[in-house]
Order: structure tokens, then C-alpha cells, then sequence
């Protein structure tokens, strides 16, 4: 019977396919029935975590957590907001200190940041 190396094999190309009769190692099933029943699974797992994903999108924030990730911005963005006058005034620090401060701080505060 064909292994999982043998079927490896196949789908580089280096063998010619298995017959649909035969079973796999443990001798339960065909590797086409393995096959797409593993499709299956994929394709109900992904289903399930868009369905669930959108659930969570209809879902509005409320006050307490806009509250607490408007807190964690401020934290994240204190140190670039103390430093902005010195980064205007003086030309060096804002090249070498105050743009890497600024980058860190995006990097900190999250994706819709890390984007921008």
C-alpha cells in the first residue's frame, strides 16, 4: 500500500498516482477518500472562522474598551507627544532620535498603526 511518502511523491510529480484501491498505511481508506475528506475538513474549518469573524465584526465596542484602547494609545504615543517641540526645533534629534521613537511607537500601538 502507498504511504505518505509515496503520495508526497506523486504530487511532485516523481511517481505515477496510486490506485484508488489501494488503502493507506493503517489500511482504513483510500487516498482518494483521505483526500477529500481532508478538503472537507478545510474548507468547513474555513467557513467556520469566517463565519465567526463576522460575528465578531457586527459586534460594537463598548464605552469600556474604546475607554481602555483610547488609554493604551495615549501610553504608546506619550513619549513621541513629549518629544515633538525638541524634534521640531532641532534638526538632528529628529533624525536620529525622534523618527526611530516615532516608528517604535506605531510598531506599539497595533496593526491598523503598522500599516500606516
Amino acid at each position: 500500500p502507498p504511504t505518505v511518502t509515496d503520495r508526497a511523491a506523486h504530487l511532485r510529480g516523481g511517481s505515477a498516482p496510486p490506485a484508488a484501491n489501494h488503502l493507506l498505511c493503517d489500511g482504513t481508506q483510500t487516498l482518494e477518500v483521505w483526500d477529500r475528506d481532508r478538503e472537507e475538513r478545510r474548507i468547513a474549518a474555513t467557513a467556520a472562522a469566517v463565519a465567526a469573524e463576522d460575528e465578531a465584526d457586527d459586534v460594537e465596542p463598548g464605552v469600556l474598551r474604546l475607554l481602555i484602547r483610547a488609554a493604551t494609545l495615549a501610553v504608546a504615543f506619550s513619549p513621541a507627544a513629549a518629544t515633538f517641540w525638541l524634534a521640531v526645533l532641532v534638526p538632528p534629534f529628529r533624525r536620529r532620535v525622534w523618527y526611530p521613537l516615532l516608528a517604535r511607537c506605531l510598531g506599539h500601538s497595533g496593526a491598523c498603526f503598522v500599516k500606516w
